[in-house]
């Protein structure tokens, strides 16, 4: 009697090991792409992260734990380019560089802080210059609702039995998604014509999308601060634009942001690209828009 309960627990420890290891599961670099994913995985995928909400995905270094993730997750989503490059480096089973799935029409030029001119050749499936996209595109709900049908196709190659619930998911996303564009489109009115001034360009998406006037920033370039020359000037700019507020970021320093609140008088509010205490993407959206209006209405 005693081998036979035995061996039932051995094999139901067995089972559970065997569910264990085929547990879809997957990794993200940043907190937004995981927010994304979850509203199309639902509670069929296992989602998470690596970058903490308070370090900068431009320059996190990656832990062992970090790099034992990525190797055993069953797909691993990156953003690419100047934002996470260190990720493309890793060891994943699938991974998945979200940026290079967008459509051209939705990328922003980090040269010119406006959407990619598109021409000819890039109607015809020409190579993008990648160089010059910013990477920061999760601000955009438009261009998320655009990249919905993608990810679920992804999801449903990675995961097939669930492939119903992922297009069921998929649908309700761009829903939330409608009613998120219609809102901020609202909300925003009484603010289009006041420059919005950042630490870092990582709002470009959001401010071009629903046509916002984008000041500048002290961050020209991931991790380059301005000369002392640029920000004597950036000073004189904000000045004689009688801006009301610039936009720091938990990431970064406030030491420079500081210094120009100070010598120019306006006030400092926080804008968060990685959305610490966003519970999913539309909190994260309406969180920074909410903080937008707060500053400068």
């Amino acid at each position: 009697m005693l081998k036979k309960i035995l061996l039932i627990i051995f094999t139901i420890t067995i089972l559970s090991c065997e569910a264990q290891n085929t547990e879809t599961v997957i990794i993200t670099t940043t907190s937004p792409l995981a927010l994304i994913l979850k509203e199309i995985a639902g509670t069929q995928i296992k989602v998470d992260y690596i970058v903490p909400a308070s370090a900068s995905p431009h320059t996190y270094s990656s832990k062992p734990s970090d790099v034992n993730k990525i190797s055993k997750a069953t797909a691993f989503f990156y953003i690419g380019k100047d934002v996470d490059s260190w990720a493309s480096k890793y060891n994943s089973k699938n991974p998945i560089a979200m940026l290079m799935m967008i459509e051209p029409q939705f990328l922003v030029d980090r040269t010119t802080n406006n959407y990619l001119e598109i021409n000819d050749s890039l109607k015809k499936d020409a190579k993008i210059n990648w160089n010059i996209i910013d990477g920061h595109f999760w601000t955009d709900p438009i261009l998320i609702q655009a990249l919905v049908p993608k990810l679920v196709d992804t999801l449903s190659k990675i995961d097939p039995k669930n492939a119903q619930t992922y297009s069921e998911n998929g649908k309700a996303f761009i829903n939330k998604l409608t009613t998120l564009d219609r809102q901020i489109s609202v909300m925003v009115k009484n603010i289009k014509n006041k420059p919005i001034y950042l630490h870092h360009p990582s709002f470009l998406y959001l401010i071009n999308r629903y046509g916002l006037t984008f000041g500048g920033s002290i961050q020209r370039n991931p991790g380059q601060e301005l000369t002392p020359k640029q920000l004597s000037e950036l000073i004189a700019t904000i000045k004689a634009d009688s801006v009301k507020a610039i936009f720091n970021e938990p990431q970064l320093s406030s030491e420079e942001v500081n210094a120009i609140a100070s010598a120019t008088g306006i006030s400092v509010y926080v804008l968060d690209p990685l959305g610490a205490d966003a519970k999913n993407y539309y909190d994260f959206i309406m969180n920074n828009v909410k903080k937008i209006i707060e500053a400068l209405d």
